[in-house]
């Protein structure tokens, strides 16, 4: 998708924490996930779930924000 070639565009995935469905995300954080790589939170949809783009798709998945 468009928005995560422009997301992506100079983000070091080296620095990017790791993604843990036990950890908060904030909207436009990036993260890593072990099975789809790099991705970027695009909207946090509920205190457990967030929409995360990824270079295949967007996907929902579960976090810990409480």
């Amino acid at each position: 998708p468009k928005v995560w070639q422009k997301l992506a565009k100079g983000t070091d995935e080296s620095s990017v924490r790791p993604y843990s469905f036990r950890e908060p995300f904030a909207e436009e954080e990036p993260m890593v996930h072990p099975r789809f790589g790099l991705g970027f939170v695009l909207e946090v949809l509920t205190p457990t779930k967030i929409e995360v783009v990824f270079q295949d798709g967007v996907r929902r998945l579960v976090c810990n924000r409480g």
